[in-house]
């Protein structure tokens, strides 16, 4: 479901990207591990007890509603022919609890994520035909919880996959410094939602913005109807719901923000005038409306 370049078995199922369920699952086979010495009854009898042997809280894993997927490689190497070719190949994951808010802060939250590195991770190789990207490294950017360095907290959290053709380079290359609307090829947005008629829950596509070599296209999706479906994009002059096309708008201002670079401009577009809100009930013509059902033209 979700676009990448190099195999998907090469990256971290979306809902596992949060490092403190591994933390967690540690901690929680520790304590089993110990149930015994460290029961509260035992505590209890030895009142001298270091508080050092006691079971270390539990980290809390995050739940993230919101995914906006970029993908990068050199600026010469955007057109499809060439992606192939990139010396180097870059996948950003922003995992957010409340995307429409968070995007529209100013240079606070997931928009510092370059402030907020954790952790490089190591080098690992893949064996695959056809590429020569066979060096990756995954690294994470998030707040941390005060005391605990390697707990991370907070309402959002950025994953980065870097692929490249060189262990050395993979390794002491500096992720941020690659990241930047002029090298984005392709930018994704998902929300997590469920589907009572399938009884499952599933990534549902929202909005893409997509570089070719004609120009960059902007595209709306309808809503998902079913888990794993990829809806067809909203045609220009579409009347969508009012709330969709609102979203729609949103992400083409605000969106490009999380990968520009330093002194990088935004050239988003403006938002779309009000004068093409229309307000009217189902059933109901533009040319008596009420309130109710709201839509809007699709402006993208």
């Amino acid at each position: 479901m979700f676009d990448s370049q190099p195999p998907e078995n090469y990256f971290r199922d979306i809902n596992n990207e949060d490092d403190n369920k591994a933390i967690a699952k540690r901690y929680k086979r520790h304590q089993a591990k110990n149930r015994n010495q460290f029961s509260p009854t035992k505590v209890a009898e030895d009142r001298e007890l270091s508080t050092s042997l006691l079971p270390s809280p539990i980290p809390k894993p995050r739940s993230f509603k919101w995914v906006t997927e970029t993908h990068h490689v050199p600026a010469e190497f955007q057109t499809k022919k060439l992606r192939g070719k990139a010396p180097w190949y870059l996948h950003l994951r922003f995992l957010m609890t409340n995307l429409p808010e968070q995007l529209s802060e100013d240079s606070s939250g997931v928009k510092s994520w370059r402030d907020r590195a954790v952790k490089g991770g190591k080098v690992f190789r893949r064996y695959s035909l056809g590429s020569n990207l066979i060096w990756g490294r995954r690294c994470v950017f998030s707040e941390r919880e005060i005391g605990y360095p390697y707990w991370l907290t907070g309402n959002w959290l950025v994953v980065a996959y870097l692929w490249g053709t060189s262990k050395a380079w993979v390794q002491q290359a500096d992720i941020r410094d690659l990241v930047s609307f002029d090298s984005t090829y392709r930018i994704r947005v998902y929300e997590h939602q469920y589907y009572p008629f399938d009884n499952a829950a599933g990534w549902a596509r929202h909005y893409e913005i997509e570089r070719k070599a004609e120009g960059i296209y902007h595209r709306l999706f309808h809503y998902q109807p079913r888990p794993g479906v990829v809806p067809p994009p909203v045609l220009p002059g579409t009347t969508t719901p009012y709330g969709h096309s609102i979203l729609g708008d949103l992400l083409n201002r605000k969106v490009k923000g999380l990968v520009l670079a330093s002194g990088e401009k935004d050239k988003g577009r403006e938002p779309s005038p009000a004068t093409n809100v229309v307000i009217y009930a189902p059933g109901e013509t533009p040319t008596a409306p009420k309130h109710g059902w709201r839509e809007m033209p699709c402006m993208f």
